[in-house]
């Protein structure tokens, strides 16, 4: 077979040869080829940067089938990828576009070749499909990490923008420059969520599943956190109806259903960081501030705040037992505000759950049936 080879080697070699004078008829007939298919049909690259492209790409295939091969180091595969990246085609349609170069070839060399010319053929096609095949996988790497490339450029323009607009949120004459270039509507309505950082990862993996279903979640760390938020739909059943929040429902964060208009994104971050920061491990999803208020405003007293500490020093006075029936008490009638359904829900009689709030009242001086003293009393046992 190898001395078979080497025989046939030298009409083998007439017959490229003969392919090389004629590359530009080869080259005319690709871009006849190549036209028909999308997106090249659709003029997305120039016609004439495509002959161009077609000729020197049949060019090397034919010097690299005739001398030892090299396309893998040279530089035209990887910029073609390169250059088809940018320009947005499908990699799907540049490698068919590439292979085509290899029925182009064959077809002429067939037409050129004589009936005794089988054996040759046979001993050197494979030669031919091994160079193309090496070219498409070059064009095809350089592009793939093109798009990698653009990738990251593109992360970081967005994150340029994020930042700006957390940074700058009194500035309304920019919030339409941001939102054109983030893609969104800066007068719809944002659901926003804010988590602190052992979260991130969690956030940015729901912002990759949300991108690969072709649905926008923003991410950004900001301020000791992670900020995610995402457009609602103009007709939403709520957000539990939206892929994003789906995503996110596993995340411990804060959350913001609902601010009319891009700007007031930044302030809503702050309130969804708010909630952040007093979430515990017994938390779990999303937490709303209607949930989470009275934590809040716990941590936004805390030093300074003498009526709730003195609170929880006078219920310290107490032994651990009646300590922990009137804090449970109290806690359930704050809830609900009916002494009856306290009694039912901790299975103790009506006068009980009155003798308890009683004692808490003369413990802490705190009447949790007067509003105001009932605010004070979540603040403390919060």
């Amino acid at each position: 077979m190898p001395k078979l080879k080497a025989d046939t080697r030298s009409r083998w070699q007439e017959l490229l040869a003969g392919a090389a004078v004629e590359i530009d008829r080869l080259a005319d007939s690709y871009l006849e080829q190549i036209m028909q298919i999308s997106p090249y049909d659709s003029g997305l690259v120039d016609r004439d940067e495509v002959h161009d492209d077609a000729r020197k790409s049949l060019q090397l295939i034919l010097r690299n089938t005739t001398a030892p091969s090299t396309t893998g180091t040279d530089d035209l595969p990887v910029e073609l990828g390169q250059r088809r990246a940018r320009q947005g085609v499908p990699v799907e349609s540049l490698v068919a576009a590439v292979r085509l170069c290899f029925g182009v070839i064959w077809s002429y060399i067939l037409w050129r070749a004589h009936h005794r010319d089988a054996m040759v053929l046979a001993m050197h096609v494979g030669n031919l499909c091994g160079i193309v095949d090496t070219y498409a996988r070059t064009v095809q790497q350089s592009y793939l990490q093109e798009i990698a490339i653009i990738a990251r450029e593109e992360s970081d323009h967005q994150r340029g923008f994020l930042l700006e607009l957390l940074r700058h949120p009194h500035l309304p004459s920019n919030i339409s420059r941001l939102a054109a270039a983030l893609g969104t509507d800066e007068s719809a309505s944002y659901r926003v969520v804010m988590a602190l950082m052992p979260e991130a990862d969690a956030i940015h993996r729901a912002e990759s599943q949300a991108r690969a279903s072709a649905e926008k979640l923003f991410t950004v760390e900001w301020n000791s956190g992670i900020v995610g938020f995402w457009q609602a739909p103009r007709k939403s059943k709520g957000p539990q109806t939206e892929l994003q929040y789906r995503l996110l429902s596993g995340v411990r964060a804060g959350f913001v259903p609902q601010v009319a208009g891009l700007g007031k994104v930044p302030s809503a971050a702050d309130s969804a960081l708010d909630i952040a920061h007093v979430l515990t491990a017994d938390d779990s999803g999303l937490v709303t501030f209607p949930q989470a208020w009275a934590r809040v405003a716990r941590r936004k007293l805390e030093g300074g705040a003498d009526p709730v500490d003195r609170v929880t020093e006078r219920l310290d006075s107490c032994g651990d037992e009646e300590r922990h029936r009137i804090v449970e008490t109290v806690q359930a009638f704050l809830e609900s505000g009916n002494v009856g359904h306290v009694a039912t829900r901790l299975y103790c009689h009506r006068n009980t759950v009155l003798k308890r709030l009683q004692r808490f009242r003369e413990l802490t001086g705190l009447d949790v049936t007067i509003p105001q003293d009932a605010a004070l009393a979540l603040l403390a046992l919060s």
